[in-house]
């Protein structure tokens, strides 16, 4: 066997992976519960001058039967100085983790949390009223999807070990039969 032939099973054996990147199938609502197991989903919202004070929480659920790793990979507070911003600033909780953007500032943080079977954690954002001028104002968003949760394999290493090893004789006896 060439190793030409074993770079392209190789390959092969990897195309998998590629297909289970996550796409994003839909807009999450402030007050929902989203079951990461089944999709990614985002939230952008934009505040005009003079929109109230208030809080968003939304709630991510593990509606599979095994374990998730759930990434927050995007969670961002846009405001712009003195031109737009939530007087107070905003506070962003995820899981038992707050962190807290002073008022005009601007910030992007990524959380992950693993979730059980059935498991939810919820990402809250406490905002204070919002300030903005000419149609310009403050936004806050994030994208979240549920990945596996990495699980080893401690066969893995011993069977490419014995496969190495089996393509190694065999090459050796063919030459020695030569």
């Amino acid at each position: 066997m060439k190793f030409s032939t074993i770079f392209a099973v190789a390959g092969f054996a990897a195309l998998p992976l590629g297909a289970s990147a996550a796409t994003l199938s839909g807009t999450a609502a402030p007050g929902g519960t989203y079951d990461i197991s089944a999709a990614a989903y985002d939230f952008q919202a934009g505040f005009d001058n003079g929109d109230t004070a208030g809080s968003y929480e939304f709630t991510f659920e593990n509606g599979s039967s095994s374990i998730l790793h759930l990434v927050l990979g995007s969670v961002t507070v846009n405001q712009l100085r003195t031109v737009a911003g939530f007087t107070g600033g905003v506070g962003v909780s995820f899981g038992s983790t707050t962190e807290t953007v002073e008022q005009g500032q601007s910030a992007s943080f990524s959380f992950s949390e693993m979730l059980n079977p059935g498991e939810t954690t919820s990402l809250v954002f406490n905002f204070g009223d919002a300030y903005g001028s000419s149609g310009v104002g403050p936004d806050l968003d994030f994208i979240v999807e549920g990945q596996p949760a990495p699980v080893p394999l401690p066969a893995a290493l011993p069977l490419m070990g014995v496969a190495l090893g089996g393509l190694g004789l065999m090459a050796r006896r063919k030459k020695a039969n030569a």
